[in-house]
């Protein structure tokens, strides 16, 4: 549920390594193809039956835990099965996951947690076939019905054409271990290539988190901090902890661990675990010469090999940009590894406990928090204090959560308190130097989950929740506004009463074994420099294009899926200024075509990229791109939408009205030039803004129109309006707004660019440049949008020589950078501008 910024990496380009406030640490050291190993289902390692055995402990908790989990599987199994898929099946053959009008989370996680439910209950005896009127055995078919059509799904796994696909993104890992624990526990249910499915999709996204560094994971759709904070205590990602993040990825490798213990990475699994079970928990203080500093966990001595922290000194946590209890709880997930590790007989790394118990004390005890992020500064802290003077847990007897900054989520979540309680009751004697708080988790553990109980006993078939309804109820004011809720309260119910079960039989253990991994402080991989061209502009754009977007479907490489494609003519600029930001919103490249015929190259891209049936941008009107080439699009099967002004000021209107949104977030540039528009692209993109037009030093009625709705809100000032203007024209022309005008710019159009470079570095970390020739604009063009989709900047420069400006960046940003890409060959940007840029960058030329 925690908040992100996407960024995809060039993926066939990318050399992993970064700066992160002094100190470089590189990936572990591996050859790309010992990374890539895949998995069949030979390599799984079955649950033995005995696992499941011995009888259900009867402590209240555990009572309470099982009561709730069969309410919630008998929901999720039939209420909620019946009417979201019923006997619905795709043209695979398998069970129809694409939930109409729903966004991936949706079709892909929903399924997953309801699986995990509904399985854990069949195998640990409770399904309730009483209640539900389906036996044990159909409803253990029900969830490996979805786990079958959710490993299929999995990109690596089917390029079918029209069917979607998930996989290797922000999020996938935590889908992929719903999906793994579920198939795992259904094993006997799945034939070999079902178990095949399963097995690629583990070792695949446990492969894509060994990538990267101690600072960055990398992807094609992620280069993902690890840390809120660097060692030197900057904010690298205001309100926004990445322990969410590190810890469902550390959960995917436990289970591919747990699952696959004999694979060539198993062990580089578990040592990329460990790494972010730590990372996860890190506070400033694990970076100091003291007691908790110095301590070695599984085999870290923590401010040796600590390259940040996520959580602040008094164990709570900032996401959604508040302190957040909610986001405390989610180090469930890390006491959770002792149950998936016990199903397979092993021990879990002693790193699933660190700070947990401080975390618990923040709860309990404190009701003065001083880390909380100030709503009008992100980056700086302010006290905030609960409502009542009283702890966030109210106190053992009562339910009552108090938040100190509210919770936009809603308002019950006593599943998830009381999940986490019951871990830290169970765990306790192993949380170090908070070894006294079994007796007040296990209390509030009660007191949570009977509140728990007390909301499904509303409905008759397990529910939890009332339905919420976004048109009437504001999301915090809701029982619960995430579009998962019921299936989530199966999940961590599931989970939590799998571990206690495990521990009531004495099969969970930890161990502070380890080798960590990389060493503290290994050599910087320099940066790479290459180069993306064709033999003409179309033919570098299809280059470009094809560097980062898969075969229509997916395909065996890292390259992303691309949803659509955005098409401008490629003799002249002003229909395609504003197009960037529509490519990075709608996922797809930005790709060139003659006005009169569609290029021949670009629709053998276009057919190589995209299936039949998706969408492809047209920008500009009939006279810019003509309507023969709108017919060639649809007799190749897709849907064909035009954005197209009366001139290049209206359509970069359309552009921002009905391609993105009509968000509030503008950027101004001149549409007499093309330099400062193609440079704001990435910037404009990265924040969801639309780009917009000046007629040199002034806006047309409608674009001012725009601006001035922009700024307001339901009749008020609108506190998210932002406008960045770029160039000077920009500036000229968005002077009458004052201080809502932020201006970016520069003596000529390299150091605009430059300008516009260093804004989005301020706003996270760069990793990557992208360079152009600034004379001509096509390279730009497609150039841009790669970026934009990267989420990474673009400079330009004279082709015969490397702009001042741009080599002044490049130098002082070299030790954070893995990757520069010129875009154009040597006839747009001349070899020695390569020369100078790797000069620039202490980088290597690949060519």
């Amino acid at each position: 549920m925690g908040r992100k910024r996407e960024i995809s990496v060039i993926s066939s380009l990318v050399v992993a390594g970064a700066a992160f406030g002094g100190s470089v640490v590189s990936a572990p050291t591996a050859s790309a193809a010992s990374i890539t190993v895949s998995a069949s289902g030979a390599d799984v390692v079955a649950i033995n039956p005995a696992m499941f055995g011995g009888g259900a402990p009867t402590d209240q908790v555990s009572t309470q835990l099982a009561q709730i989990l069969r309410n919630s599987a008998r929901y999720l199994g039939t209420t909620w099965y019946n009417q979201t898929y019923g006997n619905s099946l795709a043209s695979d053959g398998y069970l129809n996951l694409d939930i109409p009008g729903a966004v991936p989370e949706q079709s892909f996680r929903l399924p997953g947690m309801a699986a995990v439910s509904i399985a854990t209950a069949v195998k640990l005896g409770d399904w309730d076939a009483g209640a539900s009127g389906i036996s044990a055995d159909e409803a253990e078919n029900r969830a490996a019905t979805m786990v079958r059509a959710l490993a299929h799904r999995y990109y690596a796994n089917n390029s079918l054409a029209g069917v979607s696909t998930w996989g290797n993104s922000w999020q996938s890992p935590l889908w992929a271990f719903y999906t793994g624990q579920a198939a795992w526990l259904v094993w006997d249910k799945l034939s070999p290539s079902e178990r095949n499915d399963v097995a690629r999709m583990m070792a695949d996204e446990a492969n894509r988190l060994l990538t990267g560094n101690d600072v960055y994971l990398t992807s094609d759709t992620g280069s993902q901090q690890l840390y809120q904070y660097n060692r030197g205590g900057t904010d690298v990602t205001p309100g926004d902890t990445k322990a969410e993040e590190d810890n469902y990825e550390a959960q995917l490798l436990g289970l591919a661990v747990a699952m696959m213990p004999n694979h060539p990475n198993a062990a580089r699994w578990q040592r990329r675990n460990e790494d972010l079970l730590i990372a996860d928990t890190a506070t400033p203080d694990d970076l100091t010469n003291s007691a908790a500093g110095n301590a070695v966990v599984n085999g870290r001595q923590l401010n040796q090999w600590l390259q940040g922290y996520n959580m602040q000194a008094d164990g709570t946590v900032q996401n959604h940009d508040i302190l957040h209890p909610l986001y405390m709880t989610a180090l469930d997930q890390s006491l959770q590894q002792v149950g998936t590790f016990a199903l397979a007989g092993q021990c879990a790394p002693q790193a699933a406990t660190n700070n947990v118990g401080l975390t618990y004390k923040a709860l309990t005890t404190q009701t003065s928090f001083p880390y909380a992020p100030d709503p009008n500064n992100l980056t700086q802290d302010v006290t905030a204090k609960t409502p009542d003077g009283k702890p966030i847990y109210e106190s053992t007897s009562s339910p009552q959560i108090n938040y100190p900054q509210g919770n936009d989520w809603g308002t019950q979540f006593p599943a998830y308190y009381g999940s986490f309680d019951a871990l830290v009751s169970a765990y306790s004697p192993y949380l170090v130097g908070e070894n006294n708080q079994a007796p007040t988790a296990t209390a509030n553990a009660v007191t949570h989950l009977q509140s728990e109980i007390s909301l499904q006993s509303r409905f008759g078939d397990g529910q939890t929740y009332q339905p919420w309804n976004p048109a009437t109820t504001p999301g915090d004011k809701a029982e619960n506004s995430y579009v998962g809720a019921e299936q989530r309260v199966g999940q961590i119910t599931a989970q939590a009463y799998m571990a206690e079960f495990l521990n009531h039989h004495s099969r969970g253990c930890f161990t502070n074994s380890g080798n960590p991994t990389p060493p503290n402080v290994p050599p910087v991989q320099p940066t790479a420099v290459s180069r993306l061209s064709g033999t003409d502009r179309y033919g570098t754009g299809v280059a470009v294009s094809q560097a980062q977007w898969s075969n229509a479907g997916g395909d065996n490489t890292p390259r992303a899926i691309a949803d659509a494609v955005v098409l401008a003519r490629g003799d002249n600029f002003p229909d395609a200024l504003a197009g960037t930001p529509l490519a990075k919103r709608d996922r797809g490249p930005l790709l060139l075509t003659e006005p009169g015929a569609l290029n021949p190259v670009t629709a053998n891209e276009i057919k190589r990229v995209l299936p039949k049936g998706k969408t492809v941008y047209i920008l500009g009107g009939n006279q810019a791109v003509s309507p023969k080439v709108q017919s060639q699009l649809v007799a190749l099967g897709y849907t064909v939408k035009r954005f197209g002004g009366s001139d290049r000021y209206q359509t970069a209107l359309l552009i921002a009205q009905q391609g993105m949104g009509s968000p509030h977030q503008v950027v101004v540039a001149t549409g007499q030039d093309f330099a400062d528009a193609l440079a704001a692209g990435p910037l404009a993109a990265d924040e969801g803004n639309a780009i917009l037009l000046s007629n040199g030093k002034t806006l047309d009625a409608n674009t001012k129109a725009y601006i001035a709705g922009a700024q307001r809100k339901n009749g008020a000032a609108d506190p998210a309006f932002h406008l960045n203007a770029v160039g000077g024209a920009a500036v000229a022309a968005t002077h009458y707004l004052g201080s809502q005008s932020h201006a970016l710019m520069g003596n000529d159009r390299y150091q605009t660019a430059a300008a516009v470079a260093a804004r989005f570095a301020a706003d996270m970390p760069v990793t990557q440049f992208g360079v152009a020739t600034g004379t001509q604009f096509a390279d730009a063009l497609t150039g841009g949008a790669f970026m934009a989709n990267a989420n990474e900047p673009l400079l330009l420069t004279a082709p015969t020589a490397l702009a001042p400006s741009d080599t002044t960046l490049l130098h002082g940003m070299r030790s954070q950078l893995s990757a520069v890409t010129l875009f154009g060959g040597p006839v747009a940007l001349k070899q020695a501008v390569m020369d100078q840029i790797a000069h620039a960058v202490g980088g290597v030329e690949r060519r």
